[in-house]
């Protein structure tokens, strides 16, 4: 089976979220029983992570397993050069599912659509 741009984006998410959970590979080897070899093959996309690992990787995060297939995670981690707004994100990123989430979602999209026209 060939790699598809899923595998891709969820080696990346696990890449940002083993960083943001301050994880090494090593750690990440050791809790999934692989060497971080295998753990850097996951996080480039070019080795699949199975779903029952995937599980195991969503609970040890403490992240829904839905967030490892979010394809705009990246761009956000990418574009967050400071650790507070990396916390915001995460803050931001636990409401999802909750009402006051699209109530957030819309004032952000709102102040920000200001602030390019100002």
């Amino acid at each position: 089976m060939e790699i598809n741009k899923y595998d891709i984006i969820v080696g990346r998410n696990l890449r940002i979220f083993r960083s943001q959970a301050g994880k090494t590979q090593d750690e990440i080897g050791e809790f999934l029983g692989i060497t971080f070899q295998q753990v850097q093959k996951y996080e480039r996309g070019l080795n699949r992570i199975g779903a029952g690992r995937l599980k195991d990787l969503s609970e040890y995060l403490e992240r829904p397993i839905s967030s490892f297939y979010d394809e705009t995670i990246e761009l956000i981690y990418e574009g967050a050069d400071n650790k507070r707004y990396l916390r915001l994100i995460a803050s931001v990123m636990t409401l999802r599912g909750r009402p006051i989430f699209k109530t957030l979602e819309k004032l952000i999209y709102q102040l920000a659509e200001e602030e390019t026209v100002a």
